[in-house]
């Protein structure tokens, strides 16, 4: 394999990873939005002991680590991307 096809590779390969962050993140703010669902206000209201720890507790953890997840993948991106 030649020197210019691995630069395309990796070009490739830099631009999907970009696009799987972007969409990580748009998963994250869908995790955030998920104790506003009308949905799950009726099913609060239905069974309020039941609705925090399940719901809300949860899916904000999961938000927290994903958030950790996409920091430490943007920090490497952005190594990447600097050394030219």
């Amino acid at each position: 394999m030649k020197v210019h096809e691995k630069a395309a590779l990796y070009d490739s390969l830099k631009k999907d990873v970009e696009e799987l962050l972007q969409e990580m993140a748009a998963f994250k703010i869908n995790l955030e939005t998920i104790p506003q669902r009308e949905d799950l206000a009726k099913f609060k209201e239905e069974n309020p002991g039941h609705y925090y720890a399940s719901c809300v507790g949860s899916f904000s953890a999961m938000s927290f680590v994903l958030d950790m997840k996409l920091s430490k993948y943007k920090g490497i991106m952005n190594w990447y991307n600097s050394q030219k």
